[in-house]
């Protein structure tokens, strides 16, 4: 964005197997307890999970979540199942993977009463219709952090591999929603593609630069953590099959210049994917995911209000990418229930 340019206190993502991972982890969370039609129909499972699914399911003494359940706030055996696909022309691959909340102590190192560690990121941004300099404005996020465990099955319900990492909750969870929400409001749906929003107010600006703050620092938050679980970045390495490899002179001059991946919601194409009017909305945002001036993958993400185990992944319903130039390789997760599971002794 040319005025208005938003900068993470984050390090620059350089290496292509971090375009990977993160694709990854942003891709396809479909979330099957959502309610994305006037009739209320949830989202269609993918026939290649539903078999398998439900026998996990009732391995796990798994109690899906009920839609009028308001659950918000962090506790332990939460659980969200997540089925995961690659499509390399005629080549599928299938896991399944589970993501629960865990107890956490009553007493840390020091005998105090266990709290959870904070995480804090800062969010800066500037805005200018004259491109003259101006003072950068900064917003700060703080997150607490609770423990989750990820477990991870082959297509036939087998075991595979599992571990442990630590995973933010709270008000952030909706940056994403508000973002889209704030879009549709204030930028005009015929603006050019990535130019930046026209004639917005400092405080419209302010509002809509805090919600992409908050969503998009949660997601690398949710990047970051993922990297921490072995188990999981393997799958996530599927995700390749999606992702074109930038051109040769984008790899040459990165040599010099230092490789970088950029992920830029379009926000003036936000649409929502509910019927207008209808409760909850849930927006459909495109996403550029490139490295200089090539285009890595088309994506799609699917964003509503998150509850329950949904909280983890910050409203995030589905994203769906494909690879720019051989349509039949794709990468797709679907979050095919939330609720909880019996509590462990």
């Amino acid at each position: 964005m040319t005025n208005n340019d938003a900068v993470p206190d984050k390090p620059d993502m350089k290496p292509f197997s971090i375009a990977v991972l993160l694709l990854a982890h942003l891709v396809a969370w479909t979330s099957r307890g959502a309610d994305i039609a006037a009739n209320n129909a949830p989202i269609a499972i993918d026939s290649a999970f539903t078999n398998q699914f439900t026998a996990l399911k009732q391995a796990a003494g798994f109690v899906e979540q009920s839609s009028d359940d308001p659950q918000n706030d962090w506790s332990p055996y939460l659980q969200l199942w997540v089925g995961v696909k690659a499509v390399e022309g005629k080549k599928q691959t299938i896991y399944f993977v589970q993501l629960t909340t865990l107890a956490t102590p009553e007493k840390n190192e020091w005998s105090e009463p266990w709290q959870p560690t904070l995480r804090t990121n800062h969010w800066s941004w500037s805005w200018s219709e004259t491109n003259k300099p101006v003072t950068p404005k900064r917003a700060q996020f703080v997150s607490p952090l609770y423990p989750v465990r990820a477990r991870v099955f082959d297509a036939t319900g087998k075991a595979l591999k599992e571990g442990q990492t630590p995973m933010a909750w709270g008000m952030l969870t909706n940056g994403l929603l508000d973002m889209c929400r704030l879009s549709m409001e204030l930028i005009p749906r015929n603006t050019p593609t990535n130019e930046p929003p026209h004639k917005l107010s400092d405080a419209q600006n302010d509002q809509l630069m805090q919600a992409m703050g908050g969503g998009f620092l949660w997601m690398m938050d949710m990047f970051g953590d993922f990297q921490s679980v072995p188990s999981v970045a393997d799958v996530w390495e599927k995700a390749r099959c999606a992702i074109r490899m930038p051109g040769a002179w984008s790899i040459i001059k990165g040599i010099f210049t230092g490789f970088s991946i950029n992920l830029q919601p379009r926000l003036n194409e936000v649409t929502l994917s509910t019927p207008d009017g209808s409760s909850p909305p849930i927006y459909r945002l495109p996403v550029d995911l490139t490295s200089q001036r090539d285009k890595l993958t088309d994506v799609e993400i699917i964003i509503g209000p998150a509850r329950g185990a949904e909280m983890l992944m910050s409203g995030i319903r589905s994203i769906r990418a494909v690879h720019p130039s051989k349509k039949n390789r794709e990468f797709l997760a679907q979050v095919l229930a939330t609720g909880s599971c019996p509590a462990e002794k």
